[in-house]
């Protein structure tokens, strides 16, 4: 005698089986019962519906435009960063790692512990007798201090000095931006003539910010990219079937569709 269950079907499937396969294999044996079949279709059914994913950290942000920029950032593909939320990207770099390629590219953030507060701590100055503050993360994106000598647990609000030099190199990296966005434009405009214009235009986020696409060739050939840099009429992008950065003919484009 033969006794099946939730748990035994499902280790099945867990080494890599599929419904039909295992009932082929069962059947070879003899016919199979009517509710057996249905208990393996029902637990292959509900098989994944959860799924366990590891990650070295977690990046967090209140402005879903600000995470999606950070996910298609060319220089940041390094880290395997992916976007499960508007605001929420998973690294496969370590905290540590991940923050310094943050800061080396721009952008400004700051370590959170798993008590959800920022685990900065400030150096004492010489011949301060004040003790360290304790800076936490409060709604709205606030930053406060609290100073350790205060009672009754008193936030001090904590705003950074503004930095003109990392204002003006902004400034210059936004007009930099913009004269870049122009030629790609024009670029895509001249040599993807199969192309509508909003297909056009999704095909320069594929440049300018790095976003993923599904791609169609004259030939058929699909392919899901990202992260592309156009030299001439050809677009030099990551292709995620090929696992490298491979050459397409703009030309030879027929067709670009979001890949989420």
């Amino acid at each position: 005698m033969w006794r099946f269950t939730t748990e035994s079907v499902r280790g099945a499937l867990d080494v890599g089986y599929d419904a039909d396969e295992l009932l082929a294999e069962l059947s070879e044996v003899g016919q199979i019962p009517q509710p057996l079949e249905y208990l393996v279709r029902d637990v292959a059914r509900r098989h994944g519906e959860v799924t366990v994913t590891t990650v070295a950290c977690i990046v967090q942000a209140t402005d879903p435009a600000l995470l999606a920029e950070i996910a298609a950032h060319r220089r940041l593909s390094r880290l395997g960063l992916r976007l499960l939320a508007p605001t929420v990207l998973v690294s496969s770099t370590p905290a540590e790692r991940t923050l310094a390629a943050l800061r080396e590219n721009g952008y400004a953030p700051v370590p959170i512990a798993d008590t959800g507060e920022i685990t900065i701590r400030r150096s004492k100055s010489a011949g301060s007798d004040a003790q360290n503050g304790k800076l936490i993360l409060l709604p709205g994106g606030q930053v406060a201090e609290l100073d350790s000598q205060l009672h009754h647990g008193v936030y001090t609000l904590a705003e950074p000095l503004p930095d003109p030099h990392e204002h003006a190199r902004r400034l210059l990296e936004s007009q930099e931006d913009a004269e870049q966005n122009g030629r790609t434009w024009a670029i895509i405009g001249r040599n993807a003539t199969r192309l509508p214009t909003a297909q056009q235009s999704l095909l320069g986020f594929v440049v300018d910010r790095g976003v993923r696409a599904g791609i169609t060739l004259t030939d058929g050939l699909t392919a899901t990219i990202s992260h592309g840099e156009l030299r001439g009429g050809t677009l030099d992008a990551w292709c995620e079937e090929a696992g490298d950065y491979l050459e397409f003919p703009l030309a030879e484009i027929v067709e670009v569709r979001g890949a989420y």
